[in-house]
């Protein structure tokens, strides 16, 4: 179901939401989407820190548009620290490039929207950013509905 919705309402090979953990220092891949291969089982935690894309809007909760995530001067000029953490993709064998990293906040970070495309897809555009952002405005309040109820 969620590759479906990966490729045909955003348009995008991969994407992950993840959810703040109650510790305030990392973020937790909760729903992953697009690949058929996918584990569930393994879990994807994510420090807020600039050496990997969403830990570094988990910690900035400043969303991120990116052409070139192997090109280290693009990130250099967005955060002198930051950098693209391969070891998930090149384990995968993914040929990742183009990125949109969006925080899932209301009052607080809830989590972080990760959209990703491959070598040879489109580059992500500020109209794709405007509506991950609107994505993640409905993300955070159900996000936080689900805080309340609990």
């Amino acid at each position: 179901m969620w590759r479906k919705i990966s490729s045909t309402c955003w348009g995008v090979k991969l994407f992950t939401i993840y959810q703040s953990v109650d510790n305030g220092k990392e973020i937790l891949a909760s729903i992953k989407g697009g690949d058929p291969n996918d584990d569930d089982s393994v879990e994807i935690r994510v420090p807020f820190s600039p050496t990997s894309l969403a830990g570094y809007v988990a910690l900035s909760q400043r969303a991120l548009v990116i052409k070139n995530v192997l090109d280290s001067n693009e990130l250099i000029d967005m955060h002198p620290r930051l950098q693209f953490d391969k070891r998930f993709s090149e384990a995968k064998d993914w040929k990742v490039k183009s990125m949109i990293v969006v925080p899932i906040k209301d009052e607080i970070l809830l989590g972080v929207l990760q959209l990703i495309n491959f070598q040879g897809d489109r580059e992500f555009t500020k109209s794709d950013l405007k509506h991950a952002m609107m994505v993640c405005q409905m993300l955070a309040k159900q996000f936080r509905s689900s805080l309340q109820s609990t």
